[in-house]
């Protein structure tokens, strides 16, 4: 397993801005918004606001990929989204801009939403899909398509040792085994994994993969 933590980029290619505004500003709204579900309202109020901001096949709105994308459902899942944000956002808003950024993430809501909730089970399809994962998969899929040599500073936890060793390993390496995995569990090749919208996350990644050739051009 890679736990990546640090990009080095030797492409020399000029980017098109310094500073990264909408990745701080979407991450200090899902904090935001996190504080207040967790920290002020009760439950009462957060189960609510999962089903009103949220993605569910048999109450879908227009205007759901991009609210649900500000909702979490715990610290982990919060956690754990705005870290891979952090970490390839800002040199992908800083190489395509804010207006690529935004269509990148924007787009990649709607089409990561909509592959899930074309393919979520009946059996789950009343439940909200909420987080940033969709849309943030769609930002690994294009910085793969930018950067595939990065070489990115991981730790790297072996499955005969819990002491992890730092790595260095190309992007391609790193996103490949994470994709693999998104793959493994949507085809459920190792049994099903409740509550994850897998399909959402292959479907981000391929979109991101496919703007980014496109921004090229």
């Amino acid at each position: 397993m890679f736990f990546p933590f640090d990009i080095e980029r030797d492409d020399g290619v000029q980017d098109r801005q310094r500073f990264s505004v909408l990745v701080w500003s979407v991450m200090a709204c899902c904090i935001g918004v996190h504080l207040i579900l967790f920290v002020v309202q009760p439950e009462s109020v957060r189960i609510d606001t999962f089903y009103r901001l949220g993605a569910c096949r048999f109450r879908f709105a227009w205007w759901s990929p991009l609210t649900c994308v500000l909702v979490h459902g715990s610290w982990m899942h919060l956690l754990g989204n705005m870290y891979f944000l952090w970490l390839y956002g800002p040199p992908l808003e800083k190489r395509v801009g804010s207006l690529g950024f935004s269509v990148l993430f924007l787009s990649g809501a709607f089409v990561s939403v909509g592959a899930h909730v074309l393919t979520v089970s009946p059996l789950f399809a009343d439940e909200p899909a909420i987080g940033a994962s969709g849309a943030i998969s769609t930002l690994l899929g294009a910085f793969l398509v930018l950067w595939p040599t990065a070489r990115l500073r991981c730790l790297l936890f072996p499955l005969v040792s819990l002491r992890p060793i730092m790595v260095q390993a190309p992007a391609y390496i790193v996103l490949g085994v994470w994709l693999a995995a998104q793959l493994v569990y949507t085809l459920k090749l190792v049994g099903d994994v409740a509550g994850v919208a897998f399909w959402a996350h292959v479907a981000g990644f391929a979109w991101g993969a496919a703007l980014a050739h496109v921004m090229q051009m």
